[in-house]
């Protein structure tokens, strides 16, 4: 929407905008220069002048005739369905609410038909003004909680989550309105989130300032990768704790100082570390954990080989290689069964793999789209090539035939048997996972303690790997594979040597470290730590820097601070719209003739404007809800809600439920006419019970030039409302979807006649000639009557009364002659037993069918003067 400010002085917003701008540090000022210049502004450019602290000189001070107008823009939300229902009130559960995404969707459902169980649902999601709880079935002792899939589309992305356990912010941008939403709009203040488009510049800025935050972030993220390796320092010690709090303050000194070890420290780690080894040679604990450990390791070693050598060994590989010589054998038998089969075809290669794979597309198209009721080859009368589009000659559906049972032959699935199995045993080969990167630490963390096992165990996985290559390869290129397999590994020597290792720590006695070991401990791993400082002190200083540059990036970070825009346009929001959106509401009032009615403001934050209705020229208080007539009430409920959405630039969603009621049918009119109006730009949603409102809706929507969709919700049985069926109901259908109805039960007639008795097809005639008759009845009062008359004041219409006159001798004989017709048709009366009342066929009902649809279309070209 591209709105001026109405009623407000432009030049007055501009002035306090300039004068904020220009207040603002000198990198903000030149990002606003640029953006009012319409110049492109480099986010990764002013990231670099915010951290190195390059800001040019200021620049000249911001004027008023600088700043561009525009139009602001937010995000478009409809819904699409409301699905997988289960639990919402009484509803039938596993029901889709499917919902056009554009135009004038009409939900109809009579009273109790649960339509409104749908409606509380988009009400709960979306940002309804009255909230309410959306109960679970209250006939039932256990009822399960309520559950929906709600789908819809926000700025062009398709979501959906699952109430009510999840939340979108997007759906909260959904217009709801129902009688609560109303009355909430009467007994509470008005929100709204127009901005001037002046304020297009905030907007901008902000979307910089969020781009030039994203590549701070890049850089943090890019300044972390490049954190270098430090000394690693295990144990607790004065080293530790310098590499735990390093940061961007440390000195060069600090580093010095922390890294400057004994001219004798490996001496003296040398000589520690030999009282270490002594004493924990008597350290129980640690020498069991160890062996157990140990253990553990040889056999998960032993269990991967055996799997190996489960599918690479002798045995598995001659169960692939005779599976290979099955296969080519019986491929064989197969090529050369259809070599004998089809010699004589015009077209050689019949029966050869690529002929193969073309009989199966062909299959598969017939039996999916174009014969996907008939078994293939459909060959039956009137049948076609799924290929060439042509009729089935005599000798092309015996050579069909003929393919078809070649298919069918033994031969063939035995080919494809033995090539599934050897597929399978390849599969094997190709899944296992020889050296994972589990194995690879086993063998590291067991390289000390077995070396000799560690190294058969690496050479046999590596020749494993090897021998799968050459397996592979020699069966792709159909060359023999004796002798390709691995031998045995040395499984039992890694279970033995586990088995004396977990001996070995059962043998040991629990005990615990001497002071002694501690204190050894400790000094050895003061002088490690002072030592690794020393041998790593250029790496620590890279750090430092490192540090010290990502200080610089997080304070340019801090300050990209959207908060002081956001505020300043939120302030300048609520200073400069009020009049344009009393102006808006007045309007909304007028069209559904409301008077002496205004907007106060009531303040406001964050850019939300907040209002009331009050009345205007009071001589004495009193609120709006104790003056107003129900009607009115309702109707000026409805006013804050178009006015609501008409200030929604992103054109969200608008959702209704029985919005006209207790409206008179003028105010009714002139919401359909609204809605309808709304239709065109955006997608609106109405549920009601009222048939007369639907057609308005239909009729309006046509006046505008909206999609109409509409559907029913409908109650099955006595006890299970909820059923949602994707058209409206026949007496909710205007002329031309009764028609549509007409026409698909002709069809159903003709189609099914011929397994009906004659009483059968009589019923569904009568039936058929009583919803035409219906038909008729319906063009006379909405294009004649109604055109003159206001059936619901009585008021005649004088411009249309020329309208009779056009009706000529012609159109008068077709219409009572077509509806005597009917009438004896239709089951309204007995049939005289002397008429012997037989039901005209199939194609004089079609001939009348056509002959009203031909009168309804002449009578409507009538209505212009």
């Amino acid at each position: 929407m591209n709105q001026g400010l109405e009623g407000s002085d432009p030049v007055s917003i501009e002035q306090e905008l300039v004068q904020w701008a220009n207040e603002r540090p000198v990198w903000l000022r030149q990002v606003l220069a640029d953006v009012c210049a319409g110049r492109q502004v480099d986010p990764v450019a002013v990231a670099e002048a915010l951290v190195e602290g390059t800001a040019t000189d200021p620049p000249p001070d911001l004027r008023g005739a600088d700043i561009p107008g525009g139009s602001s823009s937010s995000q478009t939300v409809a819904m699409t369905s409301v699905a997988e229902t289960k639990g919402l009130n009484a509803l039938i559960d596993d029901q889709e609410l499917a919902l056009a995404p554009k135009g004038l969707t009409v939900i109809y459902g009579d009273n109790a038909s649960g339509k409104s169980g749908y409606a509380r649902v988009i009400k709960a999601s979306s940002g309804a003004r009255h909230q309410q709880e959306v109960l679970a079935n209250v006939f039932l002792k256990e009822a399960p909680d309520p559950e929906a899939r709600i789908s819809f589309i926000a700025d062009g992305e398709s979501k959906s989550l699952d109430w009510p356990n999840e939340e979108d912010a997007d759906l909260r941008r959904v217009h709801f309105y129902d009688e609560a939403c109303g009355d909430a709009y009467l007994d509470s203040e008005t929100k709204l989130t127009y901005r001037p488009s002046v304020l297009t510049i905030t907007d901008q800025l902000i979307n910089i300032m969020d781009a030039v935050r994203d590549q701070l972030s890049l850089r943090l993220q890019e300044n972390a990768a490049e954190r270098g390796a430090l000394p690693v320092v295990e144990w607790p010690s004065t080293a530790q704790t310098f590499l735990q709090t390093l940061s961007a303050q440390t000195t060069i000194a600090e580093v010095e100082a922390a890294s400057d070890s004994p001219p004798d420290s490996a001496d003296q780690i040398a000589k520690l570390t030999r009282e270490l080894a002594r004493l924990e040679e008597s350290s129980p604990i640690k020498e069991r954990a160890r062996l157990e450990q140990q253990a553990k390791n040889l056999l998960r070693l032993a269990d991967h080989l055996e799997r190996v050598e489960k599918v690479l060994g002798e045995e598995h590989v001659a169960e692939i290689v005779a599976a290979a010589i099955s296969a080519q054998e019986k491929r064989a038998a197969a090529d050369i069964a259809s070599q004998k089969s089809f010699d004589e075809e015009p077209v050689v290669g019949v029966g050869t793999e690529r002929w193969r794979v073309l009989w199966r597309a062909a299959r598969d198209f017939s039996n999916e789209v174009a014969y996907h009721e008939h078994e293939f080859p459909f060959l039956s009368e009137g049948a076609r090539c799924v290929l060439c589009q042509q009729e089935f000659s005599e000798e092309a559906t015996t050579r069909l035939r003929a393919f078809d049972a070649y298919m069918q032959d033994e031969t063939e699935k035995q080919a494809k048997a033995a090539e599934k199995e050897l597929s399978d045993l390849i599969g094997k080969v190709r899944a296992v996972e020889i050296q994972p990167g589990e194995i690879g630490r086993l063998l590291t963390d067991l390289k000390d303690d077995v070396p000799e096992l560690v190294e058969q165990s690496r050479d046999w996985l590596d020749e494993a790997e090897r021998v799968r290559s050459k397996l592979l390869d020699r069966l792709e290129a159909g060359e023999p594979v004796e002798g390709v397999h691995v031998v045995s590994a040395s499984v039992e020597d890694l279970r033995k040597t586990a088995e004396i290792a977990t001996e070995a720590a059962n043998r040991i006695d629990d005990a615990k470290f001497e002071q002694s070991v501690e204190s050894a401990q400790a000094q050895r791993n003061e002088l490690v730590g002072k030592s690794r400082l020393t041998s790593g002190k250029a790496e620590i200083l890279v750090e430092v820097s490192r540090l010290k540059e990502r200080a610089k990036i997080e304070a340019a970070k801090k300050a990209v601070d959207t908060g002081p825009v956001t505020r300043k346009a939120s302030e300048l929001t609520k200073t400069h719209v009020t009049a344009l959106i009393r102006d808006r509401f007045t309007r909304e009032t007028d069209r559904l003739g409301l008077e002496r009615i205004t907007l106060v403001d009531v303040g406001g934050q964050k850019g939300q404007l907040q209002q009331r209705p009050a009345l205007l020229g009071a001589q004495a208080r009193a609120q709006v809800g104790e003056v107003f007539s129900e009607g009115e009430q309702t109707a000026l409920g409805l006013a804050g809600y178009f006015t609501e959405a008409y200030f929604d630039e992103g054109k969200s969603a608008m959702v209704l439920d029985d919005p006209v009621t207790s409206l008179d049918h003028v105010r009714r009119s002139r919401v359909a006419e609204r809605l309808a109006e709304f239709a065109a730009e955006r997608q609106v949603v109405v549920f009601t019970h009222d048939v007369r409102f639907v057609a308005e809706l239909h009729s309006s929507a046509e006046v505008a030039d909206a999609d109409f969709t509409g559907l029913s919700v409908q109650r099955v049985g006595r006890t299970s409302p909820g059923s949602i069926k994707e058209t409206l109901p026949w007496k909710a259908k205007d002329v031309s979807e009764r028609f549509d109805e007409l026409r698909v039960r002709l069809a159903k007639i003709e189609k099914e006649r011929g397994d009906w008795t004659q009483e059968e097809y009589e019923e569904a005639v009568q039936f058929w000639a009583g919803r035409l008759s219906e038909v008729w009845e319906r063009i006379v009062n909405l294009e004649v009557i109604n055109q003159v008359v206001d059936r619901g004041t009585s008021e005649v219409k004088p411009m249309k009364f020329r309208l009779l006159a056009k009706i000529t001798d012609q159109d008068n004989d077709e219409l009572q002659q077509s509806y005597r017709r009917i009438s004896g048709w239709a089951p309204r009366h007995d049939k005289d037993p002397d008429t012997n009342f037989v039901a005209p066929e199939p194609e004089i009902l079609d001939q009348e069918l056509e002959l009203v649809k031909a009168w309804y279309a002449r009578v409507r070209k009538y209505r212009n003067p």
